[in-house]
């Protein structure tokens, strides 16, 4: 018999998934641990996604957009979890999938944990590339960190992975709505780290779908806009008094992080994502000195390219 000592509301954002949503509904429903309400908000979908969420009834609750066009996906999370009532708020990409565990294992760890705002469980990725998220934590599996600085590295939680506590996100008011960025989830973990400690499972408890639709295919802008997002919460903290020495660790995690990820494209000859990064990095003070190596390689024709590498590998076989 498992115990049950707080309410979980289940929040899936939908646009244009209705080749997925009843996956993602369906491993909702089947949870170990059920969850007291199930919310699907649909954002202006054209494809039969709301057919498919009508179809289950008063099984689960359908939010509709208010906005023919559509508002975005930060938007359509906050319509779900201002609809919401649990005490633990999780939440389910309508691409994703949920192993009938999840929600007793991450709803297991803040009832344990009394100090951890958000806890996660891994995730195996499926569909057109496989693998698993994250390879491995900067901190101990089970045991509440504090996390901001590893986060300003590299995130390691996605929305279909995370439960968070209510409380924790009516303190960072949500999801951002106000700026049409990619990378709203790093943007919002990442304000959760600021004050509240994270725990994660080492056990595989959602299966994260890849495929040719969905948004994080644009890899290029959504690489670049986590990087903007680190811009603005570091000058938001840089504001608050006590928080002066955590800003200036977050600005040198965040600089490691920019140079390798524009040192790796530039190895990689990923010319279009250089020149991306190089794009805003020349023009934000905190990335500058890391992007001035490349602000001309960038831009370096083919060919040109190809006889440096060709030359480069003449050496390497000399020695």
């Amino acid at each position: 018999m498992i115990s049950k000592t707080a309410s979980i509301s289940v929040v899936i954002p939908c646009y244009n998934a209705a080749a997925f949503l009843r996956e993602a509904i369906d491993s909702a429903l089947a949870q170990t641990r059920p969850a007291d309400e199930v919310i699907v908000v649909d954002d202006a979908s054209t494809d039969g996604s709301v057919e498919v969420a009508l179809s289950y009834g008063d099984r689960i609750k359908l939010l509709r957009s208010p906005n023919a066009r559509g508002t975005g996906h930060g938007a359509t999370a906050n319509r779900g979890i201002m609809a919401s009532r649990g005490d633990y708020i999780a939440f389910l990409h309508a691409d994703d999938i949920w192993l009938p565990s999840h929600l007793e294992k991450v709803a297991g760890l803040l009832d344990k944990w009394h100090d951890a705002g958000v806890a996660f469980g891994r995730m195996e990725c499926f569909g057109e590339r496989n693998g698993m998220f994250p390879g491995d934590l900067p901190f101990e599996w089970d045991i509440p960190a504090d996390v901001f600085f590893p986060i300003m590295r590299r995130l390691f939680v996605l929305p279909s992975s995370a439960m968070v506590r209510r409380y924790v996100v009516a303190g960072i008011g949500g999801f951002d709505e106000a700026r049409p960025f990619y990378a709203d989830d790093f943007d919002f973990f990442a304000r959760c780290s600021i004050w509240h400690k994270f725990v994660g499972s080492s056990v595989v408890s959602a299966r994260y779908r890849t495929h040719s639709a969905q948004l994080s295919v644009n890899r290029h802008d959504t690489l670049a806009n986590t990087f903007r997002y680190r811009v603005r919460i570091l000058d938001d903290i840089d504001q608050i008094p006590q928080m002066q020495s955590k800003c200036a660790m977050g600005v040198d995690r965040a600089q490691r992080y920019w140079e390798e990820e524009i040192a790796r494209a530039w190895q990689l000859r990923n010319m279009p994502l250089l020149r991306t990064l190089v794009k805003y990095g020349i023009s934000e003070p905190i990335y500058r000195e890391g992007t001035r190596y490349y602000a001309l390689r960038c831009w370096l024709p083919n060919w040109v390219l190809r006889l440096c590498d060709q030359r480069r590998g003449f050496r390497n076989r000399r020695i």
